[in-house]
This record gives C-alpha cells, sequence and structure tokens, in this order.
C-alpha cells in the first residue's frame, strides 16, 4: 500500500518538483500551474482507473494509460488557453503522461509482492 501512494504521489509530483528546480524566478509559479494539471488527472483518472483495473495491470497497460491520460492532460490545456500553444505543448504534455505512467510502474508495480493479481511475464499470463 505505502508503494502505491509513493506511486502515485511521484507519477503527479515529478513533473512540478522539475520545473520549480528548472524555472528559476518564476518556480512557484510554474509548479503550482504545472502541480493544477497533474494533480488532478492523478487523483480523478489514475486512481479511478487504477481501482478498476487493478487485477490486470501490466506495463503495456500503464504506458496506455499513461498515454490516455496525457491526452486528456492536452486536451485540458487546449480548452484552458490558446490553441496554437497547446498544439504546441501537447507532444511533451503526452509524453509526460507516458513517463508518469514508468514512474507510477517503476514505483508501485513492479516487483512489488504485495499485490494480487498482477499480470507478469512468464507467469501464465498475457504480457497486455
Amino acid at each position: 500500500m505505502v508503494r502505491l501512494i509513493l506511486g502515485f504521489t511521484a507519477a503527479a509530483l515529478w513533473l512540478p518538483v522539475l520545473l520549480y528546480f528548472a524555472a528559476g524566478d518564476y518556480a512557484e509559479f510554474w509548479f503550482a500551474m504545472t502541480a493544477l494539471f497533474t494533480v488532478p488527472l492523478t487523483v480523478f483518472v489514475a486512481l479511478p482507473l487504477y481501482y478498476f483495473c487493478r487485477g490486470r495491470i501490466t506495463f503495456g497497460r500503464c504506458l496506455l494509460a499513461g498515454f490516455g491520460i496525457g491526452v486528456l492532460g492536452a486536451v485540458a490545456f487546449l480548452v484552458t488557453t490558446h490553441p496554437q500553444a497547446a498544439l504546441n505543448w501537447s507532444p511533451g504534455l503526452i509524453g509526460a503522461g507516458v513517463l508518469s505512467s514508468i514512474i507510477f510502474w517503476a514505483v508501485a508495480i513492479w516487483q512489488n509482492a504485495a499485490l494480487k493479481g498482477v499480470h507478469r511475464r512468464g507467469a501464465g499470463n498475457a504480457a497486455i
């Protein structure tokens, strides 16, 4: 359970923390603006998705979920900002979603014996 909490926290906050240390004078602003998108997407999309798919989690499904959540973030960005800015930033947002799913997998799922029913390669289960 602790690894799941750490996984969701790391997946939601790696980008805001990275921008906090990279932004210089506007560090707090970029942390808040980025967290404004990453935290709600994690809480309202990734957590329920994990809950409903918890017995069928694979690395491929994590990547697919990260891609989908990245697309949702890009759409939210499109709705709330200028369309040209959203089109310019969309590949980065989708990439951040995929990277968040990899971070979640590495922290929460990979080699976590406490999880029951997680599909693993070589254990007779499909990869995806």
